[in-house]
């Protein structure tokens, strides 16, 4: 890894575990932007598939069961639905009965979501 400012790589790597050179200044923006328009992406299309599961009668929680053990698996589906979503861990950006007013990325969740309250997530 090439750093531009060696003095700044210890403070760096107390922020995360791995640096990447992304490229020429303003690089690391639109790489951490697309990268985050995936994860969002993630997310947004697992709650449509949870919701379009329940919405269809199917067991949903045979969806979660399967889902890490096919090609649908992602950290989003293992980190975000079931270990936190699912247990009623719901971040204040994730308020199932109105729409989120600090995650522009989960717009479209309350629409699409089934569920008004932590307590109905497995119900």
């Amino acid at each position: 890894m090439e750093t531009p400012m060696p003095s700044a790589e210890p403070v760096m790597r107390c922020l995360g575990s791995e640096l990447h050179r992304c490229g020429p200044l303003g690089s690391g923006q639109v790489i951490k932007l697309a990268n985050n328009l995936v994860s969002c992406a993630n997310i947004a299309v697992l709650a449509e598939a949870y919701a379009l599961t329940r919405r269809a009668g199917a067991n949903a929680d045979v969806l979660v069961d399967v889902m890490p053990h096919t090609s649908a698996d992602s950290w989003q589906l293992r980190h975000t639905l079931i270990g936190k979503v699912l247990q009623g861990d719901l971040p204040p950006c994730s308020s199932w009965g109105s729409r989120p007013r600090t995650c522009a990325c989960s717009t479209s969740w309350p629409e699409s979501w089934p569920h008004r309250s932590a307590a109905d997530v497995r119900s």
